[in-house]
């Protein structure tokens, strides 16, 4: 039993940071395909190891940046999901036949120790879930495209102040398979035809 405890906030360190993870990399490839177009002069594979690459030496910039996309995914779950979960409290609270059925389940529910489940869990539950969805349907219209442009215009002032460092190159080819093939080709491209 204590294994399960000490496991549970484990998963969740471990949950947020994947999820933090594939945020960033999500960024990573926006801003990488948003190098490519800015520099068609070069090969697409050049492009997208350079924008690689200065997405990382400027990762201290990129990351304040990041801080403030959290934040405003948080007060925009805050405000919105809030006022979604109020909204359907209020409404499907005053649906009886709901709040009869949800009011049976909590009664013969019970947590893993026997204990009761507290009367209107389950409306709360219901509620959260509707407002949750719906929070990721307005932020992901929304907000998500208003962070995106953020991000990317932090990126591409970032970019045109540096220029692409050797030993970022290195260090990202000694990392990641993706990005060796990338350069690979890139290299490829460069060489003159025999």
């Amino acid at each position: 039993m204590l294994r399960n405890v000490t496991a549970g906030p484990a998963s969740v360190v471990a949950s947020i940071i994947s999820t933090i993870v594939s945020v960033v990399l999500e960024y990573l490839n926006y801003c990488s395909l948003g190098w490519v177009f800015l520099h068609r002069e070069q090969s697409a594979f050049k492009s997208t190891c350079d924008g690689a690459v200065i997405y990382f030496q400027n990762w201290k910039t990129l990351m304040k940046n990041a801080g403030k996309v959290i934040a405003i995914t948080i007060i925009s779950l805050a405000i919105v999901g809030g006022a979604f979960f109020g909204l359907f409290y209020l409404v499907l609270g005053g649906i009886e036949p709901l709040t009869s059925v949800l009011a049976d389940i909590d009664a013969t529910a019970t947590f893993e120790d026997g204990t009761a489940v507290p009367a209107g869990t389950s409306l709360i539950v219901l509620c959260a879930i509707i407002a949750l969805i719906l929070w990721g349907g307005i932020h992901g219209a929304f907000v998500k495209p208003y962070l995106l442009v953020s991000v990317m215009r932090r990126y591409i002032e970032a970019g045109r102040a540096s220029t692409p460092q050797i030993d970022v190159y290195e260090k990202l080819t000694g990392m990641s398979k993706g990005f060796r093939k990338a350069l690979d080709r890139a290299q490829g491209e460069a060489a003159p035809a025999a």
